[in-house]
């Protein structure tokens, strides 16, 4: 059932916007069709040089251990996106809608913005 599934490993898929008062969100990068995920990340670290097909590669990468039927179109997790950050060494911060982080992960050498949502 999707209750059993951890916050982590939930998947994440532009549905509907929401207007949080405690924290400044960027819209410049969204696309409007249900990549918010993909087009955030993309559009925070232009420095990469990634496109949307090496993202979706990436998060391959990541769910074929666990979920081979993954589908980008279904929700990129919270712990994917944290094995990309990994990767290119950026700072990533989840918090929930009750202010704690769940996920945490601090770059070494800071090249990057760090990555922060609720």
């Amino acid at each position: 059932s999707e209750s059993s599934i951890s916050q982590e490993d939930m998947l994440m898929k532009n549905a509907s916007q929401l207007e949080y008062n405690f924290i400044n969100e960027c819209k410049e990068f969204l696309s409007n069709t249900g990549t918010c995920v993909i087009d955030n990340f993309l559009g925070m670290y232009p420095e990469l040089n990634l496109t949307k097909e090496n993202f979706i590669y990436l998060c391959n990468e990541y769910y074929i251990k666990f979920n081979p039927r993954w589908d980008y179109k279904n929700g990129i997790s919270p712990n994917c996106v944290n094995h990309i950050c990994k990767q290119f060494d950026i700072s990533h911060y989840v918090f929930d809608v009750a202010r704690h982080c769940f996920i945490k992960n601090i770059s070494n050498n800071r090249n990057h913005k760090a990555l922060i949502y609720f």
